[in-house]
């Protein structure tokens, strides 16, 4: 990264309720909010308008960019069983603080190492957010800090308004019922309308499955998963490997 510079930022005090360490980003009409406990994506808005349902503390849980990990869902019959019994739901990144190293006016670099007392496994995370001048890029790269290969899943759960129209691909354009997922094959992309806007929702590599899920009309989650053998990421020894998401939108 270029180097850090502190000017032209606004950093938002903790708040009791919220937990919060947020820093704003900005790039022109673009900006992003980011909790550094838990590399939390608190909103992102473009010419005002937000792109993901804004994180308050009226509404804590059904809304922003969660990371889910290390584990991203149930996980019954894997070596993850038994530890997942005593994580919250999604696992435990988007609970626990991470080290700030830099940002600047766009972007922010956050990173955690973990393990193995927790579980096993002993991975390097390093977390970077960038506002783009249409939205915003996260990458998140986990390094496998051990000798051996290791199992780790790596997630997004984002909460877009609950009104987006699917455009491609074609088979996401069904909408979930209630409190219902459905699993679909990884793919690069999904592209959709909301308010006036043509959204361009992009990853790579390319997720083991992409779920599609919510709870009210308020809100419509699609979730890269990047999860094999129904648990997580298979990683060599001393693998490192970036998980990319990015969110763009221009008027239509």
């Amino acid at each position: 990264m270029s180097m850090f510079r502190v000017d032209n930022l606004r950093y938002v005090p903790a708040s009791e309720k919220l937990n919060r360490q947020e820093i704003v980003l900005t790039n022109g009409s673009v900006e992003v909010g980011v909790d550094t406990f838990g590399g939390f994506i608190e909103f992102a808005r473009v010419d005002g308008f937000d792109l993901i349902v804004p994180r308050t503390e009226n509404n804590l849980k059904r809304s922003g960019i969660p990371r889910l990990g290390p584990v991203a869902g149930p996980v019954a019959g894997t070596d993850w069983e038994k530890l997942y019994l005593k994580m919250p739901s999604h696992g435990h990144d988007r609970h626990e603080p991470m080290g700030l190293i830099g940002f600047s006016d766009n972007v922010v670099l956050l990173e955690k190492t973990e393990g193995p007392i927790q579980f096993k496994g002993v991975w390097r995370t390093e977390l970077e957010v960038e506002a783009t001048t249409d939205g915003l890029v996260i990458t998140q790269r986990v390094t496998n800090l051990e000798d051996k290969p290791s199992v780790r899943a790596v997630a997004f759960h984002p909460y877009f308004p609950g009104d987006i129209t699917v455009i491609e691909p074609e088979s996401i354009s069904v909408v979930p019922d209630y409190k219902q997922s459905i699993m679909y094959p990884g793919s690069d992309g999904v592209i959709f309308t909301v308010g006036g806007r043509e959204v361009t929702f992009e990853f790579s590599p390319t997720p083991e499955k992409i779920v599609d899920w919510r709870e009210t009309d308020a809100h419509r989650c699609i979730e890269p998963w990047w999860a094999k053998k129904g648990d997580g990421w298979v990683f060599g020894p001393r693998e490192e490997v970036a998980f990319r998401m990015k969110i763009s939108s221009k008027k239509v």
